[in-house]
């Protein structure tokens, strides 16, 4: 059950979608269909696996098409209404259209983004800062679009709509708790609803934002619908950390320097062969301090994942990327376990489902690591063989 019980979602699902022309020329954005079935399905499935039982839908442009797909919601295990205005009514007037279906608190989505977010954590967060609205906002590492908020720890100083300020550091995805008090601001005006209440909360101090650095997915243009297909086809990725699950970890402040001193676990190559068989992609996930410690060099590095992977593939087994961290340990980086940094950079570059993916590792640095990036966890001992973990956890 979520906490404090915020149980209601609304979706701003109203507009004509013309960077996603041609195909909304018969059909609203939140019915594209991606793999086989509309984006809203996501949603909605999404929202009902988050404990979400009450949804609004604030329809405008072909609404019937989405009424008719969706019904009651019942199916999607959700109770579904309708707000209906017309397609050229801004965001603040179909808020205040619904005011009196709202409850004190709701989350606030826009129908063409999602994100896997942990709602409880969300929800915690807001109910923390204790303050009138909560904005989720993408850190956006890696620049896969353009900014359009300042954040500072869990404040936002600024939000520009246009994009311009060269000071942005975040972008705001939605997925925002507002209380109905703040709908009462918007006086049923036409006016954009982003551009009338943050303004005003952050002279206020009286939003905050819930930080993430999971990569979100899209159909608000052409551009981005392969991507946020290639998400949804739920490809199989596992984690694996490297020293201790597959090769014998060296004494503590010891590394394995070159490839002689490397040495396989028994089970950990017939393992990989078993995770080719089961459809998974291994990534590699490890802390090298070493090479930061003048222990190692990195030709050095190198040189072991080159032979460790001829020996992978000498089985006919696969590894699909290594992700290392060089970093010292009080270095302050976001990458060395236990910050999840490495995960969502794999997560960013393979578009991953991290809800879905095991990180096994045999330290509990790894698995705080997992925790933090909300990926499955699972710690290996030092006697288990990791083929006998694979079957367990992946078996049939």
């Amino acid at each position: 059950m979520n906490q404090n019980n915020l149980n209601q979602a609304v979706i701003l699902a109203g507009g004509l979608g013309t960077r996603l022309k041609p195909y909304t020329d018969k059909f609203p954005k939140p019915m594209i269909e991606i793999n086989g079935k509309p984006f809203i399905n996501y949603l909605l499935e999404y929202l009902a696996s988050e404990k979400i039982k009450k949804v609004i839908i604030l329809s405008g442009y072909k609404s019937e098409i989405i009424e008719n797909h969706i019904g009651d919601g019942s199916k999607f295990g959700v109770e579904v209404t309708f707000s209906r205005l017309d397609s050229n009514a801004q965001t603040s007037e179909r808020l205040f259209n619904c005011f009196n279906k709202l409850n004190d608190k709701f989350l606030l989505m826009y129908c063409d983004n999602f994100i896997p977010l942990n709602l409880n954590k969300v929800i915690k967060n807001f109910y923390q800062e204790g303050k009138k609205a909560q904005v989720t906002i993408y850190k956006n590492k890696h620049l896969m679009t353009k900014n359009n908020v300042l954040y500072k720890n869990n404040n936002i100083l600024k939000y520009d709509k246009f994009r311009t300020d060269k000071d942005l550091n975040g972008v705001n995805v939605g997925f925002m708790i507002l209380t109905k008090n703040l709908v009462k601001l918007l006086e049923n005006k036409s006016q954009d609803f982003e551009t009338i209440i943050f303004p005003k909360m952050i002279k206020d101090n009286e939003i905050s934002c819930y930080l993430t650095d999971h990569k979100y997915y899209s159909i608000g243009s052409l551009d981005r619908l392969p991507t946020t297909e290639k998400y949804f086809k739920n490809n199989k990725f596992i984690f694996l950390d490297r020293d201790g699950v597959l090769n014998k970890k060296m004494p503590k402040a010891k590394y394995v320097t070159n490839w002689s001193e490397w040495e396989w676990r028994k089970g950990s190559l017939e393992a990989l062969k078993l995770l080719k068989e089961y459809g998974h992609k291994v990534i590699i996930i490890s802390n090298q301090p070493g090479i930061s410690r003048g222990k190692m060099t990195e030709k050095s590095l190198n040189e072991i994942h080159s032979n460790m992977i001829t020996d992978v593939n000498k089985v006919g087994a696969e590894i699909e990327a290594i992700y290392v961290c060089k970093c010292n340990w009080n270095d302050g980086c976001d990458c060395r376990k236990p910050e999840p940094g490495m995960i969502f950079n794999a997560q960013y570059d393979h578009d991953i489902n991290l809800s879905k993916t095991y990180f096994i590792g045999d330290d509990k640095r790894d698995m705080e690591a997992a925790k933090r990036a909300a990926c499955k966890q699972f710690l290996i001992g030092e006697n288990d063989r990791l083929d006998d973990v694979i079957k367990t956890l992946l078996g049939n």
